[in-house]
């Protein structure tokens, strides 16, 4: 019967994802500190920020808290696919709050998780429309 074990644990290992580095049902912690230096061009020089988010790849939660400290009230938040330095669409519109929750299309989770750091959080005000802080993604 030493066969039938061998069996099942091949079998078992063909069907497990193969160089994600993602354990499955494993919460992923991604984290992101925000200044005005980050955003391109420049935002307020002495805006700060926060963002934590834990993804559950397995149930979708995307819960997350973000932060700001000397900007203005935001006018809006996002987390938008691109590199240091530049601009690129929005993938995920935020609040910024604690603790918030949101539904977000696995689609745009996978990548984050994958390559955090192809992401980045920036917070915009009335006075810096374009972006007051920003933040790149990183894994924690």
């Amino acid at each position: 019967m030493r066969t039938g074990k061998l069996f099942a644990a091949v079998a078992l290992a063909a069907f497990a994802p193969i160089g994600s580095g993602i354990a499955l049902g494993a919460t992923v912690v991604l984290t992101a500190t925000l200044s005005g230096a980050n955003e391109v061009p420049p935002g307020d020089p002495d805006g700060s920020g926060k963002f934590t988010v834990e993804i559950d790849p397995e149930l979708g939660d995307f819960c997350y808290t973000l932060s700001t400290d000397k900007v203005g009230k935001a006018s809006g938040a996002h987390i938008h696919s691109g590199a240091v330095g530049a601009n690129v669409d929005v993938v995920v519109t935020l609040q910024v709050a604690s603790d918030m929750c949101i539904a977000v299309e696995p689609e745009k989770r996978k990548p984050m998780i994958e390559k955090p750091e192809d992401f980045y959080v920036n917070v915009h005000t009335a006075a810096n429309p374009n972006g007051a802080v920003r933040g790149q993604l990183v894994k924690k």
